[in-house]
């Protein structure tokens, strides 16, 4: 997610390409050790997306250069730029792999407030992977669409997700 930018995402054609990752190098001096890199194993990929991803998508890069104005990277002249991250860092912080997982259980926590009798599991970002594994499986996906969606090297490692999600997921 932190990899992604708006010039892999094909609005019209409802497809993204994830191409990048953050990735920790712990060779590099503190401050600096986030860094873009490659997707695990090398594979880029491009997955498809429904009309509910688009909508959200289409809606978020319309608020998020009115976030972004104070930090000097997006202005109203140019506006968000292909190479611009879907979801950058906070100004003047970098990106973390540690900070995404706060934010995401700060999100499940308030939208549980305010939705007090809808029953959902508390989830990691990582556990949306083997869920999305599960429902597009439960959805009758075959384990080859499911392999290139996730990246993973073999169709064994899916169905190892997808059966795992699934005894944790399923109602």
């Amino acid at each position: 997610m932190l990899g992604l930018r708006w010039g892999d995402i094909d609005v019209a054609k409802w497809q993204l390409r994830i191409e990048r990752a953050l990735h920790y190098d712990e060779t590099l001096p503190r401050g600096e050790r986030y860094v873009i890199g490659p997707v695990k194993g090398g594979r880029p990929r491009t997955i498809t997306f429904d009309a509910t991803c688009e909508h959200l998508l289409q809606a978020w890069r319309r608020e998020l250069p009115g976030l972004l104005t104070g930090d000097g990277n997006v202005t109203p002249l140019h506006g968000l730029r292909s190479g611009d991250p879907v979801f950058p860092s906070r100004p003047r912080r970098a990106a973390t792999q540690s900070g995404l997982p706060s934010r995401f259980q700060r999100v499940q926590k308030l939208y549980r407030e305010a939705h007090p009798t809808q029953d959902l599991p508390t989830l990691n970002v990582h556990e949306l992977r083997h869920t999305h594994a599960s429902l597009l499986f439960e959805a009758g996906q075959s384990v080859k669409v499911v392999q290139e969606r996730l990246g993973h090297a073999s169709a064994q490692v899916t169905l190892d997700t997808g059966s795992a999600g699934d005894d944790r997921h399923s109602t």
